[in-house]
């Protein structure tokens, strides 16, 4: 007699070799869970920040800080004998980015309330800005350190109580927060090196678009939506 042969709903019944279907699922769901445990690794490295449990490196540190590059040329204006480095180019960016909302301040003098968003945007999504933050995230991604541990400590004969934490103070979003009085919401601590930036990032500004500006930025800050989306496309063809 022929078999009558058995409907099944399931997607793995779509092939009659579903036993092989199902198998193949067991090991495409370990792979998503691995993906998942790994994001707990990534997530701190796309957000620019030393990896959990990192060690602060200080060596590595010194060793990247004299690094060369050329980026920090755009923001020479008068000859230098020595290569640029990591170290001049943060240093510059840094103060560039500072000059920049100085201007915006002098800009906006004697008109009546805050200064103008969109000029705000245009210095926070400027080159110095976005610079300044790329490379203070690439310091304490390759080192391990923290912003505070970064910065001049109290047996140094450099430090200033009244400049703590100055490579913190050095973020973005923190100098948008002292000068130009953007301090959003989140009540950010200093030493938290991304967060004043990372709420400026979730503004939107009319006429400009939102504080994130590139799609760089865009892209660090949806890298948790789209490890969810991954791993919901994943879930469809296992389910």
């Amino acid at each position: 007699k022929r078999k009558r042969k058995r409907k099944h709903t399931g997607l793995f019944f779509l092939s009659p070799n579903y036993k092989h279907r199902a198998r193949l699922s067991r090991t495409m769901l370990r792979t998503v869970t691995a993906a998942l445990a790994a994001s707990a690794l990534l997530l701190p490295l796309a957000a620019g920040q030393p990896l959990f449990g990192a060690e602060c490196n200080m060596t590595e540190y010194e060793l990247w800080l004299q690094r060369p590059n050329d980026f920090g040329a755009i923001f020479v204006t008068f000859p230098i004998d020595n290569p640029l480095t990591n170290e001049l180019t943060m240093s510059l960016a840094a103060s560039q980015c500072r000059q920049q909302m100085q201007n915006v301040i002098t800009r906006e003098a004697g008109k009546r309330g805050s200064p103008d968003d969109r000029f705000i945007w245009d210095t926070m999504c400027g080159e110095a800005c976005l610079l300044s933050d790329q490379f203070h995230d690439e310091a304490m991604r390759v080192s391990g350190c923290n912003c505070a541990e970064l910065s001049t400590q109290p047996d140094s004969m450099f430090y200033d109580p009244l400049t703590q934490h100055d490579f913190c103070r050095e973020s973005t979003g923190y100098l948008a927060c002292n000068i130009l009085e953007r301090c959003g919401i989140w009540e950010c601590n200093v030493t938290d090196f991304g967060c004043y930036r990372s709420e400026y990032d979730k503004t939107y500004t009319a006429q400009r678009g939102f504080g994130s500006c590139s799609a760089g930025a865009a892209l660090r800050s949806n890298f948790a939506l789209r490890l969810a989306v991954v791993v919901g496309l994943c879930l469809m063809l296992i389910l």
